[in-house]
């Protein structure tokens, strides 16, 4: 729930081992929504890398799904 108000990529990254394996659907859910509003936001070559990387994960969660 803190990490979920929290809208941080950061906060999930420390705490999605735990919250996987008991909430698979809602960890998605959320990497869906955050990494769409990061598009919004980027604006440099940075950013860009940032968000492909957590595109990546949220590949492979959806294989292991």
């Amino acid at each position: 729930e803190i990490v979920q108000e929290s809208h941080s990529l950061y906060k999930m990254d420390r705490y999605e081992n735990v919250l996987m394996s008991k909430y698979p659907e809602e960890v998605k859910n959320f990497y869906f929504e955050c990494i769409h509003k990061e598009i919004a936001r980027a604006d440099n070559r940075q950013k860009y890398k940032s968000i492909i990387s957590y595109l990546k994960k949220l590949k492979k969660m959806l294989v292991n799904i």
